[in-house]
């Protein structure tokens, strides 16, 4: 949250004018007010909102072909019984996935999620094993062992049988091409993909081209890429079907604010934000041609858990 008092979002116009509005209408003191255009919200990095962890791009973007350069490195060290080799190269290749700078190829990266297994497994750790399973297969439902490897039918049936009990979407929705999770695009008007708790690849078009992020996902939760949105999205707030959107974009890109005004055309929102979720009230009806009916009180988004960085 801006230092200094109580964000209010808007789009275009006077700050100093739309401040004093909006502290008239709130019976506030302007001086607790500080003016927050919405170019500097769609300026900041994705966030995970929901049940999930986000682990960032730490490093340049990275290309398909440094990847299964790795995988070809690691695939050899295994085969030479180097096992410590083999890993550190499975390390780079997952880091360089969550770099990708272009669509993940899913059966190669799911190969190198198969020997990362393998690798585990022989060190006696079981549930190590199983999530590496689980994210190959959710980049490839058709992965198998490779031949000869390991007998472990068992448990890749085991996590073949895990259900997708958790929702995983991105907004803003509606892209050109993508966003895809796990290689595959996702539906454009859900704007979701079921998946099974575990590792997850989620990949957006962005002002540079496509980025990319890994996502430890334990439940239902939301990828917000702010810089995706397009103006006039502040609009949407007027709309209890596409509010959501607008609150989503407010938790990425003000991470941790307990309360923000928004203002678009004649119309004023308070949007709070606790460990409940957010709820947002309609202060003051907007008069222009796309004004709405005063929306019922909505459900309140799921509160975000803190990001982890890779």
């Amino acid at each position: 949250m801006p230092f200094g008092g109580i964000p209010v979002v808007y789009d275009g116009g006077d700050a100093a004018q739309i401040v004093a509005s909006v502290a008239a209408r709130a019976d506030m003191p302007a001086t607790d007010l500080v003016a927050t255009p919405l170019e500097s919200l769609l300026g900041a990095p994705a966030l995970a909102v929901g049940d999930a962890e986000l682990r960032r791009c730490a490093g340049d973007p990275a290309s398909m072909a440094a990847v299964l350069a790795e995988l070809v490195l690691a695939d050899g060290a295994f085969e030479a019984r180097e096992k410590a080799e083999a890993m550190d190269h499975l390390d780079r290749a997952v880091a360089q996935m969550g770099c990708l700078s272009e669509v993940v190829e899913p059966r190669a990266a799911a190969r190198g999620f198969l020997l990362r297994a393998l690798l585990v497994a022989e060190q006696g750790d079981e549930e190590g094993a199983r999530q590496e399973l689980r994210t190959a297969l959710a980049l490839d439902p058709e992965a198998t062992w490779p031949g000869g490897m390991l007998d472990g039918d068992t448990l890749l049936a085991d996590e073949r049988a895990v259900p997708a009990s958790a929702s995983l979407g991105v907004l803003p929705r509606g892209s050109a091409s993508g966003p895809w999770i796990d290689g595959r695009p996702v539906d454009a008007q859900d704007g979701t993909t079921a998946v099974a708790p575990g590792l997850h690849l989620a990949q957006h078009d962005g002002p540079g081209g496509l980025q990319s992020a890994w996502v430890l996902v334990a439940g239902d939760a939301t990828l917000v890429v702010p810089q995706a949105f397009r103006p006039p999205i502040l609009e949407a707030i007027a709309d209890p079907g596409t509010r959501p959107d607008v609150e989503a974009l407010l938790a990425a890109a003000l991470p941790g604010f307990e309360a923000v005004y928004v203002s678009d055309g004649e119309g004023l929102w308070l949007v709070t934000s606790d460990a409940e979720g957010i709820l947002t009230i309609e202060l003051a009806k907007p008069t222009s041609a796309r004004a709405t009916p005063k929306p019922p009180k909505p459900e309140p988004v799921k509160a975000r858990k803190k990001e982890k960085r890779r």
